[in-house]
């Protein structure tokens, strides 16, 4: 079995979520977690994570790309996210929870066109709403039509 090396882009409340569930995969391992607070995440996690690099440092984020399959990122939609999200996808296959149902369309214009030039995957938009809830309302009207 190969393991899919995860990099958790964001140590709040999501991020921490992503780690709990990552770790709750055995097929799965986090490669490093990439946050604006290095000194509070190191703390937190003590030994459980390797790396925790700084989202400022653009030579620690591409070092820990030669060793992530993917990179969860677990911004905010209103800010994080559009600002952060090229940037990672320059680096790293993503995968967000971009949940501003208006900007999607150009959200993803943005994601694909920067993936795509650097040869990455990016999924955008696979949180709850959009995305599993999505998929249970679709499910949900193939049954109950009208």
């Amino acid at each position: 079995m190969s393991l899919k090396r995860i990099a958790i882009v964001g140590y709040g409340n999501v991020g921490k979520g992503v780690h709990r569930a990552v770790l709750t995969n055995e097929d799965m391992a986090v490669s490093g977690i990439i946050t604006r607070d290095t000194k509070r995440t190191r703390k937190e996690l003590v030994e459980k994570v390797k790396k925790v690099v700084s989202a400022d440092s653009i030579h620690s984020i591409e070092a820990l790309a030669d060793e992530t399959d993917v990179a969860i990122l677990c911004g905010g939609s209103k800010k994080d996210l559009p600002e952060q999200g090229p940037i990672f996808a320059v680096h790293f296959n993503t995968v967000d929870s971009f949940d501003t149902h208006d900007k999607i369309p150009g959200f993803f214009e943005m994601m694909n066109g920067v993936a795509s030039f650097h040869n990455h995957v990016s999924v955008i938009s696979a949180g709850w709403d959009p995305g599993t809830y999505s998929i249970n309302r679709i499910l949900a009207e193939s049954f109950l039509p009208g």
